[in-house]
């Protein structure tokens, strides 16, 4: 019943780099009307639009190559090389999916409402209908498990065990018509949106700590009510119109005078460029203080995903650079040493699993010359550090062991 989360670094940075986000940021718009649901994604740094197909879309996911798209009548998954179809995984309804490994991990309307497919899109397991008997909100999957939102209560589900391993009640703080509606990952915790119908406007947001499975309530607020997925940028989580946000680090909410316009719909953690839709087609970055120009879409946008190039989660990791920078010791146990060379002036430290996808992206300070990083929570394998300097980027490996390895 252990359950994984990252590590946190051990450093705080008064610097930080500007560099524009490079990668493709997929979306698809709103059913109904004119234009019909369309498809597509936007690549950066260039900020051109490209199709990929006019089909109404519940949500998507990407693992390595592959696209994966649910739709009315099932997963369609298409090569990111030229978004040709490749496949349909035959479910009806997919209205959440997320990766798990080489694995995909689906909550449809129809039953069973939690299924898990590997790699060649074989059904591993699904949990039977009297376990969960409703379709639910939302999904997360954090190291072995995946956390389903249901309208009152979380169901953890241990997906090496193939079973569920506990339901986490969330008492709502309004005592009558509240329910979950949307889950949002934040590192050490999922923040859940609350909701209610009760005829007046009114939200809160509550959290599930992913190690404890304790929760408790963040806030209350009458008067709003949030109907977009909050996105979670760095100590931030935004919802409502920009520049509505909660503030994790100083427990505070604050909400903007803006009333419906922009909402704030991705985040990349490479670049820390925030993206935000601005009257449902037009998209914008907000990086450092400043607005990039605007990328016009056709339709509404209904939901963002975006994903770096791969020059900065694979391609990097073979560069002669990687050398220069040590830690210790190696194999590690619980806190890993960094000692960075002279004058590098790091501005960032990136993370990386042994798949090359990355983890997490900290902030560091610029004249840092030694590094702790608490491993202690990290499950055994191999993993990459990727550290920015206004010169170029400096790597690292290391081995993380448990207590029973011998080294």
């Amino acid at each position: 019943m252990r359950i994984f989360f990252l590590c946190l670094f051990c450093f705080t940075c008064n610097l930080s780099i500007s560099q524009q986000p490079s990668g493709r940021l997929y979306f698809f718009t709103a059913p109904g009307g004119i234009p019909p649901p369309y498809a597509g994604f936007i690549q950066y740094p260039e900020m051109s639009i490209h199709h990929i197909d006019d089909v109404q879309l519940l949500d998507f996911a990407v693992k390595g190559d592959k696209l994966f798209a649910g739709t009315l009548q099932g997963v369609i998954i298409y090569d990111t090389a030229n978004y040709q179809p490749l496949d349909t995984i035959q479910v009806s309804y997919p209205r959440h999916l997320a990766a798990w490994g080489e694995n995909l991990v689906v909550t449809s309307a129809s039953k069973p409402h939690f299924r898990v497919y590997d790699n060649s899109h074989t059904l591993l397991f699904s949990l039977d209908s009297a376990i969960l008997p409703i379709e639910p909100f939302g999904i997360g999957v954090t190291g072995n498990h995946a956390f389903l939102l249901l309208s009152n209560s979380i169901l953890i589900v241990d997906l090496i065990a193939e079973d569920t391993i506990a339901t986490v009640t969330t008492p709502h703080p309004f005592p009558f018509g509240g329910y979950n509606y949307f889950l949002t990952d934040a590192g050490d915790d999922f923040y859940i949106d609350v909701e209610y119908a009760t005829g007046a406007l009114r939200f809160s947001m509550m959290r599930i700590n992913k190690a404890t499975l304790v929760a408790d309530t963040v806030f209350h607020r009458e008067g709003y009510s949030n109907y977009t997925p909050p996105v979670a940028a760095r100590d931030k989580i935004y919802l409502l119109a920009f520049d509505s946000h909660y503030d994790i680090t100083n427990d505070s909410l604050h909400i903007s005078a803006n009333q419906g316009n922009p909402l704030t719909v991705e985040y990349d953690k490479v670049s820390t460029a925030l993206f935000l839709s601005n009257h449902g087609n037009e998209v914008v970055y907000l990086l450092d203080g400043t607005f990039s120009d605007t990328v016009s879409i056709t339709g509404n946008l209904e939901r963002a995903l975006f994903i770096p190039d791969e020059a900065d989660t694979v391609n990097w990791i073979n560069d002669k650079r990687t050398a220069e920078v040590s830690v210790y010791p190696n194999p590690v146990l619980n806190v890993l040493y960094v000692l960075i060379p002279k004058l590098s002036r790091i501005s960032r430290v990136q993370l990386f699993d042994a798949a090359f996808r990355m983890l997490e992206c900290k902030i560091a300070d610029p004249f840092a010359r030694k590094i702790e990083i608490n491993c202690t929570r990290l499950p055994q394998g191999f993993y990459y550090l990727k550290f920015l300097t206004p010169d170029g980027v400096l790597f690292s490996r290391f081995c993380k062991v448990n207590n029973n390895d011998q080294y």
